[in-house]
């Protein structure tokens, strides 16, 4: 007669308590993990969006530039917005703008700056 599949089951040994336990606590630790790294996640999140909101930015359309000027190139910063602008006379400058404030801290030419620079 042939053992039936049930015997080959009450003759297996059976797992050792420790064994038993180290498996349940591997478990639980990878549960926990997962929640620990979705909530990280989350709170990562939350708090960038509302960084990025609180944030003033400086609307393009606030700066003055004449009719005869052109914007060569514009430099963003935490703090500062750096203009430099080309005229029809090909003289440029330098317009630095207040981040938080949208007024002009600065308008210098750049041939100023050169010939500053080079005294130096």
């Amino acid at each position: 007669m042939k053992p039936t599949n049930n015997s080959n089951i009450e003759h297996s040994p059976s797992e050792p308590a420790s064994l038993r336990t180290l498996r349940i606590l591997t478990v639980a630790m990878t549960i926990v993990m997962i929640f620990g790294f979705i909530l990280i996640v989350s709170l990562l999140s939350i708090a960038i969006q509302k960084n990025i909101a609180q944030k003033q930015k400086l609307n393009p359309i606030q700066i003055a530039i004449t009719e005869n000027e052109f914007l060569s190139s514009i430099t963003y910063s935490s703090d500062y917005t750096i203009l430099l602008i080309s005229g029809d006379d090909n003289i440029q400058s330098l317009r630095i703008l207040s981040n938080k404030t949208g007024k002009i801290l600065s308008n210098t030419l750049v041939s100023d700056l050169l010939s500053m620079d080079s005294e130096k």
